[in-house]
């Protein structure tokens, strides 16, 4: 799996279950949708994704194609600096350290505390080797018919 590290954005979204939580942690954004079935279809037990992706971003100039499911937190410089002068990256300011917002993370995917690696793999996959854009749309489209 991909490092973390010396990324400028980062892409949080939580997950519940119902005897664990967690979050997915990704180098860019996912429709709610998608990750819910990435879960539905990879896990041993339900759980869903839960309230809108976080982005922390230190990119004033991010633009992202679903305003509707992101809450966009911009980290400033002064944000990362500590009260010694100490600069601290965005991954280190998320998660490294016992203050860190999410808590140790290494590498993309769910982290959960029962690990569930063939979600991570599915997450990875479909990062990594994305779909068409025309398979996604329908793909929701039919969602929404069956379900709606």
């Amino acid at each position: 799996m991909e490092i973390l590290e010396n990324l400028d954005t980062y892409f949080v979204t939580s997950v519940a279950a119902e005897y664990d939580s967690g979050c997915i942690v990704l180098n860019q954004f996912v429709d709610l949708e998608i990750l819910d079935e990435i879960l539905a279809r990879n896990l041993p037990y339900p759980a869903n994704t839960c309230g809108e992706t976080e982005v922390y971003t230190t990119n004033q100039s991010i633009k992202i194609h679903r305003p509707d499911q992101v809450c966009i937190n911009f980290i400033s410089q002064d944000d990362l600096t500590d009260e010694d002068g100490d600069t601290e990256s965005l991954y280190e300011f998320l998660f490294v350290g016992d203050d860190a917002e999410y808590g140790y993370c290494d590498c993309f995917g769910l982290k959960m505390s029962d690990p569930a690696p063939e979600a991570d793999e599915a997450l990875v996959e479909f990062i990594t080797n994305p779909p068409a854009q025309a398979i996604v749309n329908e793909y929701l489209r039919l969602q929404k018919v069956i379900f709606d």
